[in-house]
């Protein structure tokens, strides 16, 4: 009866505001939440873990199943953070398939009110940060913090502001980076890929990197300025990469408008630079700090 009551109450809320999506991929988002979770004080953390332990064996079968594990395998927040994808797919969660990215129109260079009229990642943050902090009822409150969780990932992946017209770079089609065939997977999972570290050890090389802006007073200024961003800032900050040059999405005309790309001649498809990696990870390293550094500051703020 509880899971029954936590689910109506929290997809009653959803479907308020909203009538195939993309989202970072598994290991982007476990690794934000994992960073997140450390950066959390201990009597967070232990909030964190009651509230992930309430997740229903369906749910956690479903989330290990699409994660090609185990299916008692014990369930962190990094994972939890993944389980938003898991069941996407399936009634009555596919109803906020658009709350995982923000379409803008090809001449916007900031994200407009009109741009989330009927849902979008602006909208599952702030009402999943509003369940967090004002629902009573505890699995709801649980799952607000898997899709708070999610949300955050994916707001700070570049391309999930972008253009719907080519679903955002899913239909931009590339040919040489390794696993990759089209530009939204590129930043979705193949730039982390791409640096040959284990889950783990990148999470624990961002957390160093953290950590040492917070010794350094100059450095320690830009945490607490990426704190005190506004959503629709993180958004903002994603779209601007989104049409960045070195990021291959789309060029700039004299208008302004942000125009696709052709692809090579004769080909179905381009080629990216051969220092596209190098030129965007430093990019895509930030916005994972980023998002990190942000996720624990909102759960600290809505759970205490």
């Amino acid at each position: 009866m509880q899971l029954i009551f936590a689910k109506v109450t929290l997809i009653s809320l959803l479907l308020l505001f909203s009538n195939g999506t993309h989202a970072l991929s598994q290991n982007g988002h476990r690794i934000v939440c994992d960073m997140a979770f450390q950066l959390l004080s201990k009597n967070t953390q232990k909030k964190v873990k009651e509230l992930v332990d309430l997740m229903p064996k369906w749910d956690r079968e479903k989330l290990n199943d699409y994660q090609k594990v185990g299916a008692s395998s014990k369930v962190k927040f990094s994972n939890a953070c993944v389980w938003p994808d898991s069941i996407k797919n399936n009634n009555p969660w596919n109803k906020v398939k658009i709350w995982h990215y923000i379409n803008v129109q090809r001449d916007e260079s900031e994200v407009q009110l009109d741009d989330c009229l009927v849902g979008c990642l602006i909208t599952g943050i702030n009402l999943h940060s509003k369940v967090i902090k004002s629902e009573s009822d505890k699995l709801s409150k649980a799952y607000a913090l898997y899709f708070l969780g999610h949300w955050y990932g994916d707001i700070h992946q570049p391309l999930h502001v972008s253009f719907a017209d080519d679903i955002g770079g899913g239909d931009t089609k590339i040919r040489n980076f390794s696993g990759c065939s089209n530009l939204h997977s590129v930043w979705d999972g193949c730039i982390i890929k791409e640096t040959n570290l284990s889950e783990s050890k990148l999470a624990k090389s961002l957390l160093k990197s953290i950590a040492n802006m917070k010794d350094n007073a100059d450095l320690k200024s830009t945490l607490d300025e990426w704190k005190s961003s506004s959503v629709k800032d993180m958004a903002n900050e994603s779209l601007q990469i989104a049409i960045k040059e070195n990021t291959e999405y789309c060029k700039l005309s004299s208008s302004g408008k942000c125009e696709k790309i052709p692809n090579d001649p004769g080909r179905p498809s381009r080629a990216l630079p051969d220092d596209y990696f190098e030129n965007n990870w430093p990019i895509l390293s930030v916005r994972l700090k980023q998002a990190a550094v942000r996720l624990a500051a909102r759960i600290e703020d809505t759970l205490n």
